[in-house]
């Protein structure tokens, strides 16, 4: 009973707001059949992106919206390939397909469109070393990565940088893969290059060398902002669940 009238509030609240700003349809319907978390879905990817705006409400938008139905975006995308089936629709198909973990069909899709002028677009090389990098295809993961970057090596540097070294690791080509690692774990953005690299010196038998890029990167984490931690907190999570298997 004491959350009773507070959520009935919040959801007069949010079918004003809908009303307000012409978004009655389906948010009205969803309000009466669930007004506890209709409300509670309204508020969060109607209200407060409206209330934030900018880059920041737009991402909380999607965030919701993804973990409330994660193929949304695929679907939409989809139906567009249906109206028009253009190369920039398949590609952002299969960029949405490798964000799904459907790798065989954004790999399918990624070289498929490689045809004509497109054969060695860098843009499509790129996403296809992406995909077979999470299929563990090493070999053709670099091939693609000798290709992409022969047709224009300014490209996404950085990132194909760290593809090349988790290819080499696939191929179990241990010391260049360390090599690569190296050379750009502290050059591509966010935690996951140093993290990966610690994996590789675990799986090298060289202990010392991991413990102390975790330790580096844990202490190094906790000076950042608290945003950094949280977009990060899966890579952070793996470097302290490492050291503490190291220190076991």
């Amino acid at each position: 009973m004491p959350l009773a009238i507070p959520l009935l509030l919040l959801t007069i609240f949010c079918a004003w707001h809908a009303v307000k700003t012409g978004r009655t349809s389906p948010w009205l319907w969803i309000l009466i059949i669930a007004p506890g978390l209709g409300a509670a879905i309204y508020l969060i990817t109607q209200v407060l992106p409206d209330y934030f705006g900018g880059y920041g409400g737009r991402k909380l938008t999607r965030k919701v919206a993804d973990t409330i139905n994660p193929t949304r975006e695929r679907k939409r995308i989809e139906t567009e390939l249906m109206r028009a089936d253009t190369l920039e629709n398949r590609r952002q198909l299969a960029e949405e397909c490798l964000r799904l973990g459907d790798f065989e069909y954004a790999e399918m899709l990624f070289a498929d469109g490689m045809k004509g002028v497109y054969a060695d677009d860098p843009v499509l090389l790129y996403g296809l070393a992406r995909a077979q990098v999470e299929l563990e295809k090493g070999e053709a993961a670099l091939d693609t990565l000798d290709k992409h970057d022969a047709a224009d090596a300014q490209h996404r540097v950085v990132e194909s940088a760290l593809l090349r070294a988790r290819a080499l690791q696939l191929c179990k080509r241990w010391e260049e893969a360390l090599a690569a690692f190296e050379a750009v774990a502290d050059r591509v953005s966010g935690e996951e290059g140093r993290v990966r690299l610690a994996r590789l010196l675990i799986a090298l038998e060289r202990p010392d060398q991991a413990r102390e890029r975790l330790e580096q990167l844990l202490k190094r984490a906790e000076l950042q902002p608290k945003y950094y931690r949280r977009e990060q907190s899966e890579w952070l999570s793996e470097a302290k669940q490492l050291l503490k298997q190291l220190e076991a």
